[in-house]
């Protein structure tokens, strides 16, 4: 118990919780109740600068319009053209003349008559009938004689056809006078006729009546023979359109004997005296002035000219 007691005494006490602090004392008042003063006002920020105006895009040039320049061009081109060829001419005629050397009508004027296509096309054309031709002629003549009658119809069909092709050709050629065209037709007329002979031969027996084709061939005979016309014009042209002294000279020349047994008759001239008068007449007719030779090229005369000077040339007589 005395323990208890003295436990007590010596024992100590807790601390009383704190007490809390007294408020902070605040800002003092402004005297007399002055209003506060308004918080400054922020500077106003430079204005920035105000960019420049940015320059105008330039125009496009409006483009040349194309109704300007077509006078231009064909201007152009008229003197090229204006300008060209004359001027050759003018030359080539003073250097054959200097050199005595003229040349003849047709060789100055040769791309008029425009037979060189005509030959290209004459010449792809033969040698598509001579692939046609080459397939009949393969087959031996033993072969054919075993083969049936209708194969041999139907081979003789083939060639008729191909003559009944060839015919209007051929007569526009006659008609024309193109020995050129004429020179390769014959060929293959003669060709397709004598294979159409031994055809029938072989199925009639032996016939030998004259076909289309070997008539319009062999039975050349015109109405009018057109080589008389000729002589007239070129005997006009030779006493009119050429220089005095050409034409004494012409007179003092061994070809005028030619000249003068072909003008008395031409009808009885044959094929190699019409080609000597046709190359005398050419070469003498090249010596015409500038202005005579387009006239006679713009009339209507020209055709017979061209067309029988083409048929007669130096060369062409072995073919008729």
């Amino acid at each position: 118990m005395g323990l208890r007691k003295g436990k007590k005494k010596n024992a100590k006490n807790p601390p009383a919780p704190a007490l809390p602090l007294p408020p902070l004392p605040g800002m003092p008042l402004p005297p007399g109740g002055m209003p506060l003063p308004d918080a400054p006002m922020p500077q106003p920020l430079p204005e920035a600068p105000i960019p420049a105006p940015l320059p105008a895009a330039p125009s496009p040039e409006p483009a040349p319009a194309e109704s300007s320049q077509a006078p231009s061009n064909e201007y152009g081109d008229m003197w090229a053209k204006r300008s060209d060829k004359p001027l050759q001419q003018i030359y080539g005629h003073i250097d054959r003349l200097s050199k005595k050397d003229t040349g003849s009508l047709l060789d100055r004027y040769a791309d008029r008559f425009g037979h060189s296509l005509d030959r290209e096309i004459v010449v792809l054309r033969k040698k598509d009938r001579e692939a046609k031709l080459s397939e009949i002629r393969d087959a031996p003549v033993v072969e054919l004689i075993e083969e049936d009658e209708g194969d041999l119809l139907t081979q003789l069909s083939a060639i008729e056809d191909e003559l009944r092709s060839l015919r209007p050709e051929y007569q526009a050629a006659k008609t024309s006078g193109d020995s050129a065209i004429l020179a390769q037709l014959r060929p293959i007329l003669e060709s397709l006729m004598n294979e159409r002979k031994s055809i029938k031969s072989m199925i009639e027996g032996g016939d030998t009546t004259p076909t289309v084709a070997q008539e319009a061939v062999v039975q050349e005979e015109p109405d009018e023979d057109v080589f008389i016309n000729f002589v007239s014009i070129v005997d006009d042209l030779l006493g009119s359109a050429l220089p005095e002294e050409i034409v004494s000279e012409f007179i003092a020349s061994a070809e005028f004997a030619i000249y003068q047994q072909v003008g008395e008759d031409p009808a009885a001239a044959d094929d190699d005296l019409r080609t000597q008068f046709v190359s005398i007449v050419d070469a003498q007719l090249g010596n015409m002035e500038q202005d005579s030779i387009n006239s006679f090229v713009a009339s209507p005369e020209f055709e017979v000219y061209s067309s029988v000077a083409t048929l007669y040339q130096p060369g062409t007589g072995d073919e008729k």
